[in-house]
């Protein structure tokens, strides 16, 4: 059996500092540079320069919804009376959970987003009008649809949580995601709002 490194764990680190302190992690975007300068980014820990836990100042992915002190702080670009303003389909900026600027975020029918249109930047199908993204090219449109909804990275059309539950053909949740009835869970008992 192969032992872990330090980096893979650093990487899976992040990922749960991410979810857990706020930090936004956009499906298709870089995991954080590892290098030992950057470590205080994923320490699980306010310090540095760092302007919430593990997020904002000069070397940590920019907050999402947290404190900052600059726009650059920000995942959306904007630092307002001390919290960074939360991304939004029309503020000109790369952000949230868009595929391209201003579009492309999968859950446009409940966030009031455009899907992008053909030529413009996509991480899957569903981050497209036509509903095809070209895996060589990254680009929306030239194909037949292959927008899977159950592994776009985001809650959306009849999902409990994260690409599972709901009255969908996607997985059922585990045990700690949320749920509205026992066949949205895996394990077959949803107690509201999380399976068990």
């Amino acid at each position: 059996m192969r032992a872990l490194t330090a980096a893979p764990l650093l990487v899976i680190w992040a990922a749960v500092a991410a979810v857990v302190h706020g930090c936004a992690l956009v499906a298709g975007i870089e995991p954080p540079d590892e290098s030992p300068s950057k470590r205080h980014c994923v320490d699980g820990v306010k310090d540095a320069d760092e302007t919430d836990i593990d997020c904002g100042g000069k070397d940590c992915l920019a907050c999402g919804g947290a404190a900052c002190t600059l726009n650059a702080d920000c995942q959306s670009g904007g630092c307002a009376t001390g919290v960074c303003v939360e991304p939004s389909c029309s503020d000109g900026v790369f952000d949230g959970y868009e595929s391209s600027l201003d579009c492309g975020d999968p859950r446009s029918f409940a966030v009031g987003c455009q899907l992008c249109q053909d030529g413009l930047h996509c991480f899957n199908g569903c981050n497209c009008q036509s509903g095809y993204c070209n895996p060589s090219t990254q680009a929306c449109g030239g194909g037949t649809p292959n927008c899977d909804l159950c592994a776009d990275g985001v809650q959306d059309g009849a999902e409990t949580d994260r690409d599972c539950g709901g009255a969908s053909v996607c997985p059922r949740c585990l045990t700690g995601q949320k749920c509205a009835v026992d066949t949205d869970c895996a394990s077959g008992t949803c107690t509201p709002p999380t399976c068990g």
